[in-house]
């Protein structure tokens, strides 16, 4: 994630190159024999916030493709692929293939990196988050606007006190 930073401090805080980030975030999984990752998609300036949340996203993915997904073999293969939309928005796909077989179902509710993900995406930048546990790897979809919104976005209730 301080990939991410170093993009944002070489802009002034301006914002980030998607494309670079993505590169940057995979960079050190890309090794000769290993895993196969394909990166595809115009590129897109992203403003910092939105930089750093993706940013924190796709570090949360790679670590868990490393440690039980298609990253952790070396016949895998990882697709992150993106393209901008009505509204001007950012649909960013997830996908790996050739990912060791799931021993139990995962969580319903997800862990704690499927939490702050989804949290980071849908409160953060009023995002949605799609994930899909195939048997052939992880596939997430990670839609995104890439202005602020005018309308605040929803507080969680404060927790009670006990």
């Amino acid at each position: 994630m301080h990939r991410a930073h170093d993009l944002l401090l070489e802009s002034q805080w301006s914002g980030a190159s998607l494309k670079a980030m993505v590169e940057r975030e995979l960079e050190p999984y890309q090794r000769d024999g290993g895993p196969k990752i394909t990166i595809k998609g115009p590129d897109v300036l992203l403003p910092p916030q939105c930089t750093s949340i993706l940013a924190m996203t796709l570090h949360e993915l790679a670590t868990n493709a490393v440690k039980y997904g298609a990253l952790s073999q070396n016949t895998g293969q990882l697709g992150v692929s993106w393209k901008t939309g009505r509204g001007n928005r950012l649909l960013l796909v997830w996908e790996e293939r050739g990912a060791p077989a799931v021993p139990v179902a995962p969580k319903t509710t997800g862990g704690f990196g499927s939490q702050l993900i989804d949290k980071g995406i849908r409160h953060n930048l009023g995002g949605e988050t799609k994930v899909d546990f195939r048997p052939g790897g992880l596939y997430v979809e990670l839609n995104v606007p890439l202005t602020p919104s005018n309308e605040p976005r929803a507080k969680p209730a404060p927790a009670p006190v006990a």
